[in-house]
């Protein structure tokens, strides 16, 4: 059988027919979902790409829901060019008909949210319709882009165009006022908001609450949270964190117990505010209340993975809060709980915590460990150098500074900024210089190190010269860098360059900052401008205690030292609590103005609380305050139960100040044997001692002291200085005047009292052409003589005779030097023309004096009446005297001997009879003599000198002798006249 092609066809045919299923069709090719469907299915797949791939191939559009979610998965994802490519498919797939704006403005929002500015700007200005809602995209899409400028210069542009704002496009202008913290524009927007008529809702008081607490105006923000109706947890996270960073840790504390008394569940971040407030105000039992919430509410077991970050958050704020207040022991065991929930914050966190309250060794061994689980970041290199940031631990910062080297450890500049501090702490500034000068980006950090090492270390010069280079290079300088120039300002003494500061201050956003009043009350005051100090604590809106500690420290270092008691007072009526520093400063101020009254009280203020009764310096201060005003006894009891060094210096200086110059030596020897290291300004209270009392040889025994201990003054620093002009003082009243004047010459640097110690050196003992020679030199040097320097010149000039150069001085004094003359110039003057003999002269004096003349400067004009003889007007001004201190033997002494040396008996015997009605007693004489090494003192008719005997024994003789020699009695002297004259 042939087979042909059309027998086989049919086969094929009957093969077919013969297996056909009649239940069944062929199967048919499937159809292809919709591209909605489709692109949906990849949207809630999370599959960008394949989303993005069924759009570009399909040309016709898609409902606006569609373009919502993928325009919402591409700012999820941060896709720019997804965002783009949707965007360019919303307006091609509605061609000819405009896009939607709904779309467009979402498109907007997407940009943003990608960090691309520039593409939501060229987009909203390509826009053919704006409405409200594309305005609040692009204004919103600033603010969050940190670009607050533009957004509100886009607000007043909306403004202008007539388009009325919604409470979100406020809260958006109000974020950007919070960024730049623009005070005056946020008060308008604020003010636009009422007009408008908007109801203060959650969105815009929250907004509110956040502008006003960062420009800190606290009163108005905690006035605008009131007046939230309902205020959210985000509402209330706001206030408490404002309240933080605002420095009232207390009212954050109150604000966080008040949203939990209401019932309003606190978002994590809220907690770790309320653990961070509770370290820094040291509240640790609240803290403890804090971390029993943080449990009931599951904040430290909860495992969800979109809360793991926070829980994290939340646990180390509790182990920062308990290494803040000092309780490393909890924080241990919190640190052991946390586990495998460690991470580099919970190491850092506990190292701080060591390193913060000087266990420097301690967080060395914790970073040892540290490096066994995890590897160290930047800040925690910064840590370990800060706590290498003193001299005995300098070393362990030296090695970590090498480790970094060695390793090829990135040094950014937070690593640089903490290697300038430590050793600027250390006082190695040129290690310091180096670091700095390395790092070519530096940013505010660094500059800030740099700026208040340097003023630390008295380098006030070079600080300033740092804060004008740092805004050359345009760095623009917060508030530490303000407080640091300012510190250098103070430092230097240099109220112009601080006036400059100050400007800028007041131009800048810390202009009200509470810190920084303090900081330019401080400048004024060390300055010595108590006026200007006054006016700024004034116009500060918020004052706290350090505020009120410095401008009480500014009167009582500056005068008048009684306005520093007034302030005192007022600061308790404003209810602030005083601190160990107020008390201190208040208490020297009692003893400038000897209130002992004063003064006990304020002791008895401070024993009352446990912290401020065993405070060194307030108790340094008690101990100075009671030595000075004569309470030798109970300064030595105060001093008894602490015996530091300030403590020692100040006892020594109360027994020299109450003339116990002997007590003050032994307690200087005392003092060596409990071998504790003297300051200069031991030295200077002993060699004070020692001029006191006269004694030469003691001086020079300190004296080889300070050169032992190794100040040798004629270096230069300001301590040394201090001590090379005690060591004037006391060379100058011990008569030994070429001693003096070698200290002098060896001293490479002097500051005005140097050269005062000098000249009245010189005066006192008659060397007054000398004193006048080194006044000129002084005046050729470019230090300015002030008023002692004035009556010492005017002494050297009546010791040696120089009337008329005298009157040219004094002339000189208010023309050439701006100095007011006081009554002891005017003393000095009356004691230069009655030295003189010109009487004439001396009594126009008196009648052209603006001052009314004092006892001490009639008894100076009597002295030189009874020189030149003048008994008339010797006679007159004896009577002034008699006057004005009555029972003061002195006036009649020297009349009495006036009338003797005259011939005038009667008159001396009435002089003796008047002293007798009068009651008036001449002083005993005194005087002392060394033998062996120890001071006889003798007084008139004294009984109790234990070798009395033998000393009358031997005056007997001598007056035997005497009478021999013919030295008899003269007849004619009556009894009285002999006892005036032995007493």
């Amino acid at each position: 059988m042939v087979v042909t092609a059309s027998s086989i066809r049919e086969r094929l045919i009957r093969h077919a027919l013969r297996h056909r299923n009649p239940t069944k069709t062929l199967p048919r090719r499937p159809r292809d979902p919709p591209p909605s469907s489709s692109i949906l299915h990849h949207i809630a797949a999370g599959d960008l790409r394949a989303s993005i791939t069924v759009l570009r191939a399909t040309p016709s559009s898609f409902p606006a829901s569609v373009y919502s979610r993928l325009l919402h998965l591409c700012a999820s994802r941060r896709a720019l060019v997804a965002a783009r490519c949707v965007e360019s498919h919303i307006i091609s797939s509605s061609f000819p008909s405009p896009p939607s704006t709904f779309l467009l403005n979402r498109a907007i929002e997407t940009y943003a949210l990608c960090g691309s500015i520039s593409d939501a700007r060229e987009l909203f200005d390509e826009m053919p319709h704006r409405t409200g809602g594309t305005w609040n995209a692009m204004i919103s899409a600033y603010a969050s882009a940190g670009c607050p400028s533009d957004a509100i210069a886009l607000f007043v542009r909306m403004n202008v165009s007539g388009i009325r704002p919604k409470d979100v496009t406020f809260a958006s202008v109000l974020r950007s006022c919070s960024s730049l913290l623009a005070l005056t524009l946020a008060r308008q927007v604020h003010g636009l908001i009422l007009k408008f008529g908007f109801c203060v809702n959650v969105i815009l008081g929250t907004s509110l609450v956040d502008v006003y607490g960062k420009c800190q105006i606290m009163d108005e923000a905690h006035k605008q949270f009131d007046e939230i109706p309902d205020p959210n947890p985000v509402s209330w996270n706001v206030i408490v964190r404002r309240y933080l960073d605002f420095g009232q840790a207390e009212k954050a504390l109150c604000m966080f117990l008040r949203m939990i008394h209401v019932g309003v569940i606190p978002l994590n971040f809220t907690v770790s505010s309320a653990l961070v407030a509770c370290s820094d105000s040291s509240w640790l039992s609240v803290g403890c209340q804090i971390h029993g919430i943080v449990v009931k509410n599951g904040y430290e077991t909860d495992y969800i993975v979109e809360n793991s970050i926070m829980e994290l958050y939340a646990n180390n704020a509790l182990l920062d809060m308990y290494t803040k207040c000092g309780n490393l022991k909890s924080a241990d065991l919190w640190f052991l709980q946390m586990g495998s929930r460690r991470d580099k914050v919970s190491w850092n966190s506990l190292l701080a915590g060591y390193a913060r309250h000087g266990r420097s060794e301690e967080a060395f061994d914790i970073f040892i460990e540290m490096l066994k689980e995890t590897a160290p970041n930047e800040f925690t290199f910064s840590l370990m150098l800060a706590a290498s940031a003193n001299i005995f631990m300098l070393e362990h910062g030296k090695q970590i500074h090498a480790c970094l080297i060695r390793n090829g450890f990135n040094i950014d500049v937070i690593i640089r900024g903490a290697l300038v501090d430590m050793y600027c702490k250390c006082r190695l500034l040129d290690y310091a210089v180096r670091v700095f000068e390395k790092e070519s980006s530096r940013d505010v950090v660094l500059w800030n190190s740099a700026i208040l090492g340097f003023a630390y270390n008295g380098r006030g010069a070079y600080s300033i010269e740092l804060f004008e280079a740092m805004q050359r290079d345009g760095i623009r300088p917060d508030n530490i860098t303000f407080i640091g120039a300012l510190s250098a300002c103070a430092g230097l003494v240099d109220s112009g360059s601080g006036v400059q500061i100050h400007a800028l201050i007041s131009k800048s956003p810390f202009a009200y900052d509470v810190y920084m009043g303090s900081a330019l009350v401080d400048m004024y005051s060390k300055c010595r401008r108590a006026f200007e100090a006054h006016r700024v604590f004034d116009n500060m809106p918020e004052k706290n205690v350090v505020s009120w500690n410095s401008l009480i420290t500014c009167y009582e270092q500056n005068g008048p030292v009684s306005e520093s008691l007034d302030m005192f007072v007022r600061m308790m009526e404003c209810d602030v609590e005083y601190d160990e520093v107020t008390l201190a400063s208040v208490v020297s101020a009692c003893a400038s103005l000897l209130c002992i009254r004063e003064g006990m009280q304020i002791h008895a203020q401070a024993i009352k609380f446990e912290k401020l009764r065993n405070d060194l310096i307030l108790c340094n201060a008690l101990v100075d305050m009671y030595a000075k005003c004569g309470k030798v006894s109970v300064a030595r009891k105060i001093f008894d139960g602490m015996m530091n060094i300030v403590a020692w210096n100040a006892l020594i200086a109360g027994y020299t100040q109450n003339g116990e110059n002997e007590e003050a030596l032994r307690l200087f020897l005392m003092l060596k044997r409990e071998s504790v290291w003297p300051s200069h300004y031991t030295f200077g209270n002993v060699l004070n001692a020692c001029a006191n009392l006269a004694e030469l040889q003691l001086g020079q025994q300190a004296h080889a002291h300070v050169m032992k201990h190794g100040f040798r003054f004629q270096n230069g620093p300001e301590p040394d200085i201090f001590v090379g002009n005690s060591l004037l003082d006391m060379y100058h009243k011990c008569g030994s005047i070429d001693e003096s004047r070698k200290v002098f010459e060896r001293m490479l640097n002097r500051d005005r009292v140097s050269w005062n110690a000098m000249i009245v050196g010189y005066a006192q003992n008659g060397s007054g052409l000398e004193a006048i020679n080194l006044y000129k030199r002084m005046l050729m040097s470019e230090e300015e003589p002030d008023n002692v320097t004035m009556i010492g010149v005017l002494s050297g000039c009546s010791h040696a005779g120089l009337v008329e150069e005298g009157r040219k001085y004094f002339d000189s004094m208010f023309k050439e030097h701006g100095l007011i003359p006081s009554r002891d110039h005017y003393t000095c003057m009356i004691d230069l023309l009655g030295r003189a003999g010109q009487f004439g002269e001396v009594e126009k004096f008196i009648r052209e004096m603006p001052i009314e003349p004092d006892s001490v400067f009639w008894s100076s004009l009597l002295s030189a009446c009874r020189v030149h003889h003048n008994v008339q007007m010797g006679e007159w001004v004896a009577g002034r005297l008699f006057e004005l201190d009555s029972e003061n033997s002195g006036p009649y002494i020297l009349l009495s001997n006036m009338y003797a040396e005259v011939g005038r008996w009667a008159d001396v015997v009435r002089i003796r009879k008047l002293m007798k009605d009068k009651g008036v007693i001449k002083q005993p004489g005194c005087s002392w003599v060394e033998i062996g090494r120890k001071i006889h003192v003798f007084m008139v008719k004294d009984k109790t000198h234990p070798k009395r005997k033998e000393i009358y024994r031997i005056l007997r003789v001598l007056k035997m002798q005497m009478e021999r020699l013919g030295a008899k009695l003269n007849a004619e002297v009556s009894p009285d006249i002999l006892l005036l004259g032995a007493e």
